[in-house]
């Protein structure tokens, strides 16, 4: 999927969360992602999955 006009947006909302993690990064980015896409991760990541997007929204489906 191509990044938007929109997606650098809400990556820099996603990113700009209080949390210390070398992935919070790559997490905003896929999260930043789904949200411009109105997609869903679907992962095995815990920490991933407990994240909102920029709106609050969950876009994750966590497998067990």
């Amino acid at each position: 999927m191509p990044e938007t006009a929109e997606g650098e947006r809400y990556f820099r909302r996603c990113s700009s969360d209080n949390i210390a993690s070398p992935k919070v990064w790559d997490d905003s980015w896929l999260l930043a992602m789904a949200e411009s896409h109105d997609g869903t991760i679907v992962t095995f990541d815990t920490g991933l999955a407990s994240r909102s997007d920029s709106t609050g929204k969950r876009r994750c489906i966590l497998l067990a």
